[in-house]
């Protein structure tokens, strides 16, 4: 507990305001004051995590519009499991924007040293930690693309154009965040080095196919 409180101070910059623990619980103002300082008290990870996962709810959006519109009945139960699905991978997201920050302070607030000694191996088995999590981000964006494909043909016309927008959005989360884990990987030997590139490789590329996908569903319905 007294931890948490110390994490919710620093994010806030209050000692009376709790949110806990949770970036999904402050202000809009609050998390950019945070994030905006010469020591921010928000990652970098988090904050693309976070607008992931605001780019899901503006997915989620003419989804869920498109369902209440629909008279068909089959259409209108498709719809709502397209958006039982995305909820679930964003309910992730919020996580995993919260597990970043833990994460990163706990590297950040590490005692130094060469990897030979304990407070070494500590230390490097936390970047691997801090490093694994912009690539859970990017794959749960992953699914969530998966998840998407086909949606368009469902909606209502009057929102498709939002459902665009949103796939443009997650598509940049996606390479922001695996433009982070980059930076991490920095830190790493060659053998782990080797295993997160050709991680991010994959996802890279089934990721392009997605939304190469999703694009063309998108413009073929407008232009129809």
């Amino acid at each position: 507990m007294k931890e948490k409180k110390s994490l919710n101070k620093r994010m806030t910059g209050s000692k009376n305001l709790q949110i806990n623990g949770s970036v999904w619980k402050m202000a809009l103002k609050q998390f950019s004051d945070a994030t905006t300082k010469s020591s921010p008290a928000i990652t970098g990870g988090c904050v693309v995590t976070t607008i992931a996962g605001l780019a899901m709810t503006l997915l989620i959006m003419p989804l869920e519009v498109s369902a209440k519109k629909n008279e068909d009945q089959d259409v209108k139960a498709l719809l709502k499991e397209k958006i039982a699905v995305l909820k679930k991978i964003k309910k992730r997201l919020v996580r995993a924007a919260d597990r970043d920050l833990d994460l990163y302070d706990q590297y950040r607030f590490m005692k130094t040293g060469s990897r030979g000694d304990p407070a070494g191996k500590s230390k490097y088995k936390a970047l691997i930690y801090a490093t694994k999590s912009p690539f859970k981000v990017a794959s749960l964006l992953k699914e969530c693309l998966s998840a998407s494909i086909g949606c368009v043909n469902l909606c209502h016309d009057s929102v498709v154009s939002d459902v665009k927008a949103a796939v443009l959005l997650l598509h940049s989360s996606f390479n922001a965040i695996l433009a982070l884990a980059q930076s991490n990987m920095k830190g790493l030997n060659k053998e782990d080095y080797k295993l997160f590139e050709a991680l991010r490789f994959s996802l890279e590329e089934e990721v392009s196919v997605q939304i190469d996908t999703l694009i063309r569903e998108v413009d073929m319905f407008l232009l129809y």
